[in-house]
């Protein structure tokens, strides 16, 4: 596995921490599961598809942007 170093502000350590802590992970598995999910975006967005949340009823509730 190959490591490298992240500069971040220190409002996105700060969420970061908190995130952690909250679910009680560490912080590279949070790091590991964001990039995850934006491949899945990625990969969707050459496709022409739309990512965001969708509501129970399958509508689209928030499409995220510029991501």
């Amino acid at each position: 596995m190959q490591r490298f170093t992240v500069s971040m502000s220190d409002n996105l350590v700060e969420k970061l921490d908190e995130i952690a802590d909250s679910d009680e992970t560490t912080k590279n598995d949070i790091l590991r599961k964001a990039l995850t999910l934006y491949v899945v975006a990625h990969e969707a967005r050459k496709r022409g598809e739309r990512v965001g949340t969708v509501e129970a009823g399958g509508k689209l509730d928030t499409e995220f942007v510029g991501i």
